[in-house]
């Protein structure tokens, strides 16, 4: 009786070594996705709207640039690209701790490290 609980428990830990390298591809994955949106984000922020907002200015009667025919703040643009960072990063790194390691508990250490890298990126670089 005893072996055949010790054959269970080996069992058990070789499948959960494996998932846990298999999934390691998945949690790359998410990672780069993150990376990607951070990068979309920080070129949206420094010379997309930078440039939408100057152009807006040299058209003035015409209804061109900026986001509608309005006034264009790059601060609220900014900073509301921030907050999609940030629930991007926590969101992620959820979905990576259920991914890689089967619980969404575990998936608060990705968050964290995805959102102090946004937080890191938003006060150094924009």
């Amino acid at each position: 009786m005893l072996s055949i609980t010790a054959e269970q428990v080996k069992s058990e830990e070789r499948l959960k070594k494996e998932r846990s390298s298999e999934m390691v591809v998945y949690v790359v994955t998410i990672y780069v996705s993150f990376f990607v949106f951070l990068f979309i984000v920080y070129v949206l922020a420094m010379y997309f709207f930078p440039e939408s907002a100057s152009f807006k200015g040299s058209s003035q009667g015409m209804g061109y640039g900026g986001i509608g025919n309005g006034y264009f703040n790059i601060q609220e643009y900014t900073m509301l690209m921030y907050h999609s960072a940030l629930v991007q990063a926590f969101t992620s790194g959820l979905i990576a701790g259920k991914m890689g390691q089967g619980s969404i508990f575990m998936g608060l250490k990705y968050s964290v490290s995805m959102m102090l890298i946004t937080y890191v990126v938003f006060t150094m670089f924009v």
